[in-house]
């Protein structure tokens, strides 16, 4: 029940309301994300890796925004529906990413621990840029992306949202 203590961050909705929610814990080697995409069409026959229902996320570090640039330590991820994962951008690969669909149709979970760059460290009160997309396709094609930010992380990474890595008075690792 530790997520259900995590902020619940909401992209923007899609023309057919289509949304996720996305939940994110921390520990000094790693950010783990939990994200719930309500959209229950199912769609990966796109032949590109954006153009299959998916969930991207984006990391990057105040300097790397700020020169609107992924740099070296710039990094970005996508799982999608049918468990495939691409990262791009030199990051190392997630140690842990699982898409399920849920039971009552109406979407699919993605669960992910995401190692960061070797040279990054995570701890109280750490500032990264951070964005969420998910892509929504059909017919092999993308049809919208929704985001927790502008949706444009992946051409303008300045556009990111910044998260900060707070420990609770309780103990528990939150980002929020």
């Amino acid at each position: 029940a530790l997520w259900e203590k995590a902020y619940v961050y909401k992209t923007n909705v899609a023309a057919d309301g289509q949304y996720a929610e996305i939940r994110t814990l921390w520990d000094d080697e790693a950010t783990y994300a939990l994200v719930k995409v309500f959209d229950p069409t199912y769609d990966v026959t796109g032949s590109d890796a954006h153009t299959k229902d998916s969930v991207e996320f984006f990391f990057l570090t105040p300097e790397d925004a700020e020169a609107n640039s992924f740099g070296k330590n710039g990094g970005q991820w996508r799982i999608n529906r049918a468990n495939q994962v691409t990262v791009t951008f030199g990051m190392n690969e997630p140690f842990y990413a699982k898409a399920t669909e849920m039971a009552d149709g109406k979407g699919y979970i993605v669960e992910a621990r995401l190692d960061l760059a070797d040279d990054w460290t995570i701890e109280n009160e750490s500032i990264m840029n951070f964005d969420v997309a998910v892509n929504l396709c059909a017919n092999g094609n993308r049809t919208e992306a929704v985001a927790w930010t502008s949706g444009d992380c992946y051409n303008n990474p300045n556009t990111a949202g910044e998260m900060v890595y707070l420990n609770t008075s309780a103990g528990e690792s939150v980002v929020a």
